[in-house]
């Protein structure tokens, strides 16, 4: 092993300012995207319309609460040309608030509160509807919590009576105080995400997650060039397998890879605040076993680095679509449980350890190390 990194050390040195750059290429493109993303973000708003048909006190609160949403561009219109810029691509959707919207409220009734118009071309549509129907909600919850409140004030028969108006004001000041519910629309989750099981983990470490797939693939391509060079030549004077050569290689590039993942989780945290965590560790030398002997046993299969190139960022852009990285599967896997078994950046992602696959390419490429023991035995 000291001979291998010796020599491998010597091809770094000439080459060290690329190596450098490739190993760092996942925290700086990460780090970059992410702040283009949020600065996007920030400045970008999608223009809605909001019609009011029921001018009280209730509508007027719910027209405050959507304006303060720092992603909507609100608009106040009438109803007829909130529609026509609706139908010439001037608003993204528009909402109509119904008249007798606190009569219903106030009855504890859901149904056809707000109306809502979009056009084919409405990309945002549905999270602002979501947003909309659960301010909505939080209103008839509370209408109905204060029916609740007062019915049983009424029948314990106490010297304080409580009104309709004083339970939905004093459960307002509880949440205001308390914080106990918080409605938000974005493009895209901070980069103060928590980790957990259910839900995906940040979008910084899905962005890096893909950066650092195809750099493995890149960094992969030393195999192929040797064989190109016809290096395997040589072993039939030196002490150790060719086979053995090329596996202990794979291992000081994982390990070194791996030491520039760990350092990106303190670097994460320090330039993009994100959340702090030892059990990321675990998940990240996993997820590296897994893309450093995937990128090795498909560097065997080819000879020329240019086709190698192309399917690696041929496999990169499919993973970065099919992979749960920027489109959710979770409604496709509660059809297909398997999808997590196969797919090499659901678990990560999700902050779980993927056992299988990991697995998998290890005992592939300990039955291709002693194949090719084997048959280098009988050629002599």
């Amino acid at each position: 092993m000291k001979d291998i990194l010796f020599t491998r050390w010597m091809h770094w040195k000439k080459h060290w300012v690329g190596m450098l750059f490739w190993l760092a290429l996942p925290i700086i493109g990460t780090i970059l995207i992410s702040s283009l993303l949020q600065s996007a973000e920030k400045e970008a708003k999608v223009p809605i319309g909001i019609v009011t048909e029921d001018n009280t006190p209730l509508a007027e609160v719910l027209l405050k609460e959507i304006g303060t949403e720092r992603t909507l561009q609100v608009q106040h219109l009438q109803k007829e040309k909130a529609l026509h810029l609706l139908e010439i691509h001037k608003l993204d959707s528009v909402f109509v608030i119904n008249k007798g919207f606190e009569e219903q409220i106030r009855a504890g009734n859901r149904d056809q509160l707000i109306s809502g118009y979009h056009s084919d071309l409405s990309f945002a549509y549905s999270p602002v509807k979501e947003m909309i129907i659960s301010l909505v909600q939080q209103e008839t919850s509370r209408s109905k919590a204060a029916y609740t409140v007062k019915r049983l004030s009424d029948s314990a028969k106490t010297r304080q009576h409580w009104t309709w108006d004083a339970i939905v004001k004093t459960s307002k000041q509880v949440q205001k105080e308390e914080n106990l519910f918080l409605s938000t629309f974005s493009y895209l989750p901070s980069a103060s995400g928590i980790e957990s099981n259910d839900s995906v983990m940040l979008d910084v470490w899905a962005i890096w997650a893909l950066w650092n797939l195809l750099i493995t693939f890149m960094l992969s391509d030393w195999l192929i060039k040797e064989k190109e060079n016809d290096v395997f030549l040589r072993f039939s004077f030196i002490r150790f397998s060719y086979p053995g050569y090329l596996i202990n290689n794979a291992i000081l590039y994982f390990v070194l890879q791996t030491c520039f993942n760990f350092a990106a989780v303190f670097i994460f945290h320090l330039v993009m605040q994100s959340n702090f965590s030892f059990t990321i560790f675990p998940s990240l030398f996993a997820f590296q076993i897994l893309l450093s002997s995937g990128a090795f046993l498909l560097a065997l299969l080819f000879k020329n680095s240019y086709l190698f190139y192309s399917i690696a960022i041929a496999i990169t852009l499919l993973l970065s679509v099919a992979g749960g990285a920027i489109i959710p599967l979770d409604n496709l896997i509660g059809k297909y449980p398997w999808i997590p078994l196969v797919n090499p950046l659901y678990d990560f992602l999700h902050g779980t350890i993927n056992y299988h696959l990991p697995a998998i390419c290890i005992l592939v490429i300990v039955s291709w190390y002693y194949l090719q023991q084997r048959t280098q035995v009988d050629q002599k």
